[in-house]
């Protein structure tokens, strides 16, 4: 094609590429806009969400947990749960997955879920009472929404969980206020609002690949 047309092919060559160029460009910078990163921490919420549903439904593994029969396969699939989980029975701690943070019994646990703070780090909780709302039983998980360090360095640096790329100075708060972005559990309900200050919302800049894509579409 290119040696009979060779004008109009790599005009066609140019005009993909630009046009790859273009939709990169948009998608990344859309990435950086408020409603987007508050979609970013949504999707990351739901999909922890949905791993500790999942478990909450595993009868036989809780009932493992409970009598301490778990075994080495059991335990390193429960140490290795994107989210902090906490297994009281009676209100005494029987398991813990990490030593990420230790929390004390609350009978009032909700299972619709609500903003936790354990030394800088902020989190959801949400707890599954196993056999209904009145047992001693329960599950408790932590889901991890950012980490704030007061002081930082090279190794320690304040970052939401669900992306980098969200500026630190954004408030996580638990009721609305003018311009905040609401996220919600699965389940529909209101957690949390954020609230994005308009000067630290970052320019996305151009990356390796857009910048091939822009170097062979003038070459083209």
């Amino acid at each position: 094609m290119f040696r009979r047309y060779p004008f109009w092919g790599w005009l066609l060559v140019s005009i993909l590429l630009w046009g790859a160029a273009a939709i990169k460009y948009n998608y990344y910078k859309q990435e950086l806009t408020p409603v987007q990163m508050a979609s970013t921490i949504s999707d990351d919420l739901h999909r922890h969400e949905n791993v500790f549903e999942t478990l909450s439904k595993n009868k036989t593994l809780i009932a493992k947990i409970f009598a301490g029969t778990l075994t080495h396969t059991e335990t390193e699939y429960l140490i290795h749960q994107p989210f902090c989980l906490y297994v009281f029975d009676t209100s005494k701690l029987v398991f813990w997955n990490n030593n990420q943070a230790i929390i004390p019994y609350d009978p009032r646990c909700s299972s619709k879920g609500n903003l936790f703070y354990r030394d800088g780090d902020i989190y959801v909780q949400r707890c599954y009472h196993v056999g209904g709302d009145n047992s001693a039983q329960q599950l408790v998980v932590l889901i991890p929404i950012a980490t704030i360090y007061q002081f930082e360095n090279a190794y320690l640096k304040s970052h939401f969980a669900a992306s980098e790329e969200i500026p630190i100075s954004t408030k996580i708060l638990p009721n609305p206020i003018k311009d905040s972005q609401p996220i919600y559990s699965v389940n529909g309900k209101a957690l949390f609002y954020l609230h994005f200050q308009k000067n630290d919302v970052q320019s996305w800049m151009p990356d390796k690949t857009l910048v091939g894509l822009i170097l062979l579409a003038l070459i083209a």
